[in-house]
């Protein structure tokens, strides 16, 4: 088959699809991957090296660094998740339809089957546009798949007879904030509206999958068929970029540092990461270890140096962290998943969105303490964090368990199983 994928977000967005795109075309499948990344990244010249064609389209997304630090911080400030997907949806995504339409409408021109990051409507839109067979991948977002087995994210957990409800509420509010939008891009179209924003624009009416791991996460009984969990989509590409020397030397001249890190949709103002960089130096300090700081110091600007810390201003994770005793984090999903399969412990202090939902997690199973928001991290307050995690060998080895279990389920492997599935079904009926 010509597959053609499209995805939409950070780093943590896009990895997994090219992990899925290279699965596919090592099953015998033409594969091309259109990205649309919120930072600037080298995607051709990664393509070149992994051996899988990508498309860049309107990246990076926001090109202004002010803009770009304007819009973290109204991230960061927002009060709760539904704020911060309006936020996200608003600035980040909705202005840059008209370019990821058109790839979509090309894609869907020269492919027999597309898949797509499940905020990509417009794909979804242009499949069906051309009767294509689309499948929706959700990486984060499966906690707002309806189910009496548990309440939305965002919304408190008051047992079974509050969670019908809250799942209405949580439609209600979804569908007001962005069904409209949707609807408007519709009907230029001379498409019929949608009724449901989660079940409809963000899902695939086909296959969706949930590209997390089982040990994090339990497909529900009562999910639509549709719906299937396949695992992590993890790819070791990060092994194709060396360990820079001098952090490899640092590695090397002593025990295992503590990393620490928060991703890129933090904001990347001097004054942000000088305050922050600040708090995480205090937190060495109060612990006496040796840590790896990922912060660019340049930013930054006039950050101590020492023996015992070094800062970084971005790492290749799956070469680094399992060499590390514990990794300080901001939950996000792609992180998460380095560190699982890492299998070190975590320290998870979320700022936004879907991370609250992995740092819960990750604290469920007895990977992690409990989460630190980052509106209350103090220097004092994540030491005590991770002290808790450096004395606990139980919380160690269960990552390692962990790990070795993540490691069998072959997400990839079952990804494509399953589309490949639904395409022998779609020409049965055919």
């Amino acid at each position: 088959m010509r597959i053609g994928i499209q995805t939409w977000g950070s780093e943590g967005d896009i990895r997994p699809f090219l992990a899925l795109g290279l699965g596919l075309q090592r099953a015998g499948h033409e594969v091309e991957a259109v990205v649309t990344d919120l930072d600037p990244k080298d995607y051709c010249g990664l393509g070149s090296r992994i051996g899988l064609r990508i498309t860049p389209v309107a990246t990076p997304v926001i090109a202004d660094p002010t803009e770009c630090d304007r819009i973290g911080m109204r991230l960061l400030l927002a009060q709760n998740f539904i704020a911060q997907e309006r936020i996200m949806i608003k600035h980040l995504f909705d202005p840059f339809i008209p370019a990821m339409l058109d790839e979509a409408q090309r894609l869907t021109q020269e492919c027999d089957l597309v898949i797509g990051h499940n905020y990509h409507h417009p794909l979804r839109m242009a499949a069906e546009m051309r009767a294509v067979p689309e499948v929706s991948v959700n990486l984060y977002n499966f906690g707002l798949i309806p189910s009496h087995h548990f309440s939305p994210i965002s919304f408190p957990k008051l047992g079974p007879l509050f969670t019908p409800l809250f799942w209405r509420l949580n439609k209600l509010i979804f569908d007001k904030l962005f069904l409209a939008s949707v609807n408007r891009l519709r009907a230029e179209h001379r498409l019929s509206p949608l009724r449901d924003m989660i079940g409809e624009a963000w899902s695939s009416r086909v296959l969706n999958l949930a590209a997390v791991s089982k040990e994090l996460f339990t497909r529900p009984p009562d999910w639509d068929p549709r719906h299937q969990v396949c695992g992590f989509l993890s790819m070791p590409y990060d092994s194709l970029r060396p360990i820079p020397t001098e952090l490899e030397v640092f590695l090397s001249a002593g025990p295992p540092p503590v990393y620490f890190g928060f991703g890129s949709m933090t904001a990347n103002s001097n004054h942000f990461l000088r305050s922050e960089a600040v708090v995480l130096l205090d937190t060495v300090r109060d612990l006496g270890c040796r840590a790896i700081i990922q912060i660019d110091a340049a930013k930054a600007g006039g950050l101590p140096h020492s023996a015992d810390v070094i800062w970084v201003p971005s790492s290749p994770h799956a070469a680094v962290f399992p060499r590390c005793a514990a990794v300080v984090h901001h939950g996000g999903a792609g992180t998460t998943q380095s560190v699982l399969i890492a299998g070190v412990p975590s320290v998870v202090v979320p700022h936004i969105s879907d991370q609250f939902l992995w740092a819960e997690k990750l604290h469920r199973r007895g990977l992690a303490p409990k989460p630190l928001n980052f509106r209350a991290a103090t220097a004092k307050k994540l030491a005590g964090r991770v002290r808790e995690v450096l004395g606990s060998p139980a919380m160690r080895e269960r990552a390692r368990e962990v790990r070795k279990r993540v490691e069998r389920e072959d997400g990839v492997g079952r990804a494509v199983e399953l589309i490949e599935e639904l395409a022998i079904n779609i020409r049965k009926k055919r």
